[in-house]
Formats: structure tokens, sequence, C-alpha cells
């Protein structure tokens, strides 16, 4: 087990001393081109535990003080140290400790911002303070120039980061990985070729127009694999063009005879035509993903509006049916006639009121928009659901007081509260729960940047939860849509879903669906607030404070790898020690292993055969002090009452943490805990 845990820092510190050597080896005149040894410790420190560090660091400075003497740098000894502590201590862990702090791992390489913060944070402030110190020593040492020296630190270290941290931090994406070294590695391998072809007619012609035979390749790159394209075919690149540079050709040499204007040129230029290939894999990223957002609306708009135009024509071809069938009704005296003439006319009715359905899916304005507490509409409703479903459902109430105004059309809400709980009913057959509640809710900029269709604001949340048979991805992903169903035929229309998702839209909300098959749905719609009418009491509003922070060790557990960077980003963020697994088997030989973990924050649902629940009480057996918080797209309320008949497990239940929560409620969750007395 011992070599388990130090077979991470092990490693890194052997890839440490090989970057340090290849450093060493591209050393041009006593000058670094690049250092990827930087860029390799700052990558794994970014994804590393705090408490790992120092072993991490110190195996690293060991690996780099070794890599100088196997390759002769010839420095003096404290120089050696000195030198490599710089860049093990200052350089890499400053940068790392910087992005954690300030940049989101889910928007860094996939929003405009998010680059500009690497690059500012990263790439930036470290190399200017690791070269204030590298050319400190260096210019101390051997009588040179500061300004000089600390130049050669920071184009060297600059380079290194900004071209090897997003490839580094990118590969660790197993979608990234499938993309770039997948079904595509044959033309991954021709940009490459192409590249290295551009740099072999630079070394022969050293004509520097012909560097710009790099830039369609770099833009090739970007849109066909994205970042980690860009940065793989830059650092191939840079490797040639260094290699080009200390054998004496390429278009540099000829402009100065001094060599550090040469290596200056040279690093400015990987960076004049790496910085924008980067900033247009990320513009593209983006935009690919409004793009699937805006076809997904345009779809449901186009299908709305199919809708409404087949339903206007409709009804008027069932307006004449049922004009000549009354008619025809009127001189007909025989009675077996006339019993067949109104089952006509009630097939006729069937399908006006199908037409209507289709023609409320198609409209885009409200009939009627009051300003109400949604409160009031579902306490009318509680009487004909619960004759509406069967008595094995069991409905239950959870409405919060002092909720918000919404601006809503009144019979549109009903309608949608009333087919999603028909929905419900249909997914139990054998009976279950249906929990029915509301809440305020305030969604920040993490929250929008992390759930396409979301956005920052304030809201009033009603959600719908059953325990009924779940959907999966695809279902999901269609569920919203007209005449979908999964349903038998002949068991439903497959409009009310759409009916709801057109409700939500007309009222400038959206709608979420979280859903584990086998385990249930809880359906979230999000209502704007609205300030038109001051309603009573005291509500919440946007956050003004900085949330509580902590310094304690937490275990967070999540199957979801971006949920789970989610939480553990919110978490470093409030200065807590942070563990992350992925299931509850590697969460409980943490706890075994770990003393220092003070609360266990795991999502319920998750494969492997352990949920949140199971993981809760084994991790109560180990570890009865130990503070456990548990979140579920689920309702709080839902949890509760299905889990409430064990006591531990109805404890924690009733303190869930519902998706999706603001870095402000996890930090007021986490305080709530772990201030709390073991014998309260």
């Amino acid at each position: 087990m011992t070599f388990k845990i130090l077979r991470g820092p092990i490693l890194l510190a052997l890839g440490y001393f090989v970057a340090a050597a290849l450093g060493l080896l591209l050393l041009f005149s006593q000058i670094a081109l690049m250092w990827p040894a930087t860029a390799l410790l700052l990558a794994y420190l970014y994804r590393a535990k705090l408490p790992d560090w120092p072993l991490v660091l110190g195996l690293c400075w060991g690996a780099g003080i070794a890599a100088n003497f196997a390759m002769g740098s010839g420095l003096p000894i404290p120089v050696i140290l000195s030198l490599t502590a710089v860049d093990v201590f200052v350089d890499a862990p400053v940068g790392a400790l910087l992005l954690r702090r300030f940049v989101d791992r889910q928007t860094m390489f996939r929003s405009l911002r998010g680059v500009a913060k690497f690059i500012l944070l990263a790439c930036l402030v470290p190399p200017v303070l690791g070269g204030l110190l590298g050319g400190a020593t260096v210019a101390y040492s051997f009588g040179g120039s500061l300004v000089e020296e600390w130049f050669k630190w920071f184009a060297s270290a600059t380079v290194s980061v900004v071209l090897l941290v997003p490839l580094l931090l990118e590969l660790t994406h197993d979608q990234v990985r499938s993309k770039v070294f997948g079904t595509r590695i044959l033309e991954l391998l021709a940009i490459v070729a192409m590249g290295l072809l551009a740099c072999g007619l630079i070394a022969a012609f050293n004509f520097l127009g012909f560097l710009f035979l790099i830039l369609p390749v770099l833009l090739w790159a970007a849109i066909r694999f994205e970042v980690a394209g860009v940065s793989l075919l830059s650092t191939v690149i840079a490797g040639a063009l260094v290699s080009i540079t200390v054998a004496g050709h390429g278009p540099f040499v000829p402009l100065r005879d001094d060599v550090i204007s040469q290596v200056a040129f040279l690093q400015f230029y990987l960076m004049a035509s790496y910085v924008p290939a980067l900033i247009c894999a990320v513009v593209l990223r983006e935009r690919a993903a409004v793009d699937r957002m805006l076809r997904q609306a345009q779809k449901m708009e186009a299908i709305g509006q199919l809708s409404g135009g087949i339903a206007h024509d409709f009804n008027n071809i069932l307006g004449v049916i049922r004009g000549n069938l009354e008619l025809a009704q009127l001189t007909q005296d025989d009675a077996k006639q006339e019993e067949r003439i109104k089952t006509a006319i009630k097939s006729v009715d069937r399908g006006a009121s199908l037409a209507e359905k289709l023609l409320l899916i198609a409209r885009s304005d409200f009939v009627v928009a009051e300003t109400i507490d949604v409160n009031e509409p579902l306490r009318a409703l509680q009487a004909l659901l619960t004759k509406s479903l069967t008595a094995a459902v069991d409905i239950r109430f959870n409405l919060s007081e002092d909720l918000w105004q919404v601006n809503i059309d009144v019979n549109g809400f009903e309608d949608a509260v009333l087919n999603l709980a028909l929905n419900a009913r249909d997914a139990m057959p054998n009976g279950g729960v249906l929990v029915i509640e509301t809440t305020n809710k305030t969604l920040d900029e993490q929250y929008a940047a992390t759930n396409p269709g979301g956005r920052a604001g304030e809201f009033v949340l009603i959600s719908l939860s059953d325990t009924g048979t779940g959907m999966t991805e695809e279902v999901r992903e269609k569920a919203f849509e007209p005449f979908f169903s999964t349903k038998d035929a002949g068991s439903g229309t497959g409009l009310g879903l759409a009916m709801v998702y057109s409700f939500v839209q007309r009222s400038g909300g959206f709608a979420k669906i979280y859903s584990e098959p086998g385990v249930g749905t809880t359906i979230h719609i999000y209502l704007p607030r609205s300030y038109e009418v001051v309603a009573t009491g005291t509500h919440e509003s946007l956050p003004s404070q900085e949330p509580a922070r902590g310094d304690e060790c937490i275990l967070v557990v999540d199957d979801e790898p971006e949920l789970l960077s989610i939480a553990a980003g919110y978490c470093e963020s409030l200065g807590y020690d942070v563990y992350r697994v992925a299931n509850g088997n590697e969460a409980l030989t943490l706890i075994n292993q770990h003393e220092d973990i003070s609360l266990l924050f795991s999502d319920v649902i998750m494969p492997g055969g352990m949920d949140g629940y199971e993981l809760a009480i084994a991790a109560h057996e180990v570890r009865p002090a130990l503070k456990i918080l548990l979140t579920s797209g689920f309702t709080q309320n839902r949890e509760a009452y299905l889990n409430g008949n064990r006591e531990i497990v109805g404890l924690l239940a009733a303190g869930l943490l519902s998706k999706p929560y603001g870095r402000h409620e996890l930090a007021a969750a986490l305080r709530r805990l772990l201030d709390k007395k073991d014998d309260d």
C-alpha cells in the first residue's frame, strides 16, 4: 500500500529528471530555450492533493540536482542547489496555487477568460518571481547582468509553461485522449508531419517568410483537435526550431550575432504563433458548445412551429368533419347510425383536444401573466393530484415559506405540474413516492458555465421527484421533444413534457432533468424571480460576503469527473485540504489511511455496488466521529422520506445538500457540520 501511495510522486520525480535533463540538453550558450521540468511539475501540483506536495517537491528537488550532475552542467554545487530550489519551490508551486485559487478547472481551456487567467497567473506571475530569484543567483555567482539573467529565466519558463501545461492537463481527460489518440491518430500524424516539413523548409532556406507556413498547420490542429492538438503540435515545432537554431541554421541566426537576441526572437515567435492558435482552439470549443445548445433550442422551436402549423390545419379539417357529422345527425333516424355518429364526434373532440395541445406548445407568448407565489396554485392542486394519482402513490408537499414572486401563466403552470405528476405516476406502476417542493435558489456564474442552458440569477425552484423507473441518458436528451414517449402505443400522446418545456420557455426560465435508471427522476423547474410585487417576509439575496472558510481536510467522493472536480475546486477555494476519489471503496481506503480527514462529502448515487448511504454507514463504523455530508440531484425531502427508517441514514438524508448547489451553499453546509459538537 505504501508503494501505491508513493508511486505517483516517484514517477513524477523520474519525469522531472528526464525533463530537466532535456532542458539542459537544449542549452544554447548557457541559455535554456525551454525548461519543460517546470511545466511538468506545475501540471502535477495543480491536480495533486496539498498534503502530498512536500514529498513531491522534495523528490523533484533531488531529481533536478541529479539531472545537473548527470548532464555535467559544470555549475558550482551551491548554484545548482539554489537554481533547482527556485524552480521546484517557487515557479511551479506558485503557479499551481494561483490556478487552484482563481481559475475554475472546468472553464480554464474552455473560455477566453479562463485562458487569459491561465496565461497571467501561471505563465507570467511565477516566472517573474522565479526570474528575480534565479537571475539574482546567477548574476551574483558569475558577475553578470541581473536584467539579462532575469530575462533568460523568464522567457524559458514562460514558453515551457504556456506550451506544455495545456497539453498535460488536457490529456488527463478521457474524452480528449480518445479524440487525439483514437480514430483520428492518422490525421494527427499528418498534421505533425506537415509542421516538421515547414520547419525543414525554414532550416533549408533560412527565409523568414517560411515561418508563416506553420500558422495554417496550427489552425488545422486547432480546428480538428482543439487545445490538446495545438499544444502537441506547438511543442513538436518548438523542439524542431530549437534544434535548427542550435545547429546554426534558421531565419533567426542571421538577424543578430549575439546569442541572447537569437533566442529571444525564437521564443517570441513561439509565443506569437502559439497563443493565437490556442485562443482559436478555445473560441472554436466555446462556439461548438453554444452551437449544440442553439441547435437544441432551434430544434424545439422548429418542432413547435411545425406542430402549431399542423394543428391549425388539422383543426380546420376537424371542424369540417364535425360540422358534417352534426348535420348528418340531424337527419338520421336510424338509432344504430346515430350511435356511430356520436362515436365519431367523440373522436373528433379527442383530435381537437390534441390539436389544442399542439397549439399550446407552439405558442410563444403568455395567455395571462400574473405575479404570484407558486405555492398558492400548488396548494390548490393538492386535492386534484391526490385524486388523479393512484392510492399506491404517496404525494408529499414541502413548500418553502417566504417564497419569491414569479410572473407566469398560472393555467400553464398548473398544466405543467399536472403533466409531470401524471408522468411520475406512470413511472411508478407499483406505487412509490412523489415529492413536490419549492424553494428560492440563487445560481452563480460557476453553475451557468458548467450547465448548458442554465444561467446565473435568482430563481424560484419547483422540484418534482419520484421513485420510479428513471431515465437513461438517451431518453433524457429527447424527453422534452413533442411526440417522444417511452410508453406503450396508445398509452400517451408524448406531449406532456413538451408542454412543460413550452411553459418554462414562455416564462423565461429553464428546466433540468436529473434521473438514474432504477432509482427515480427529479425534474427541476427554474422560474426567474419577479420584482414587480414586493412579497412579504424576508427573502434571500445574492451573497454579498465571502463564504465561511476552513482549514480542515475533506474527502470528496463522486463518480462523475466533472462534478468531482467542481466540488473539490469549491472546497480548495475555501481553504480546505482535499482528497478526491471516484467510488466508495477508494474512499474507505483513504479513511483508514488518513486520520486527518475531518469530513466525508459524497454523492448519493454511485456505481460499483456502494451508494452514498452505504459508504456513510461503513465510514461511521470505522470512524464514528467523522462528519458526513451527502449530496444528490434528488431533493432533500425525497431522500429523507425514503431513507428515514434507519437512524443514521435518516439524519444524513435530512441534512442532504441538493444539487445544484453553489459555493456559498456548500461553504455553509461544511461549516455547519464541522462546527457542530459531537454530542449535539
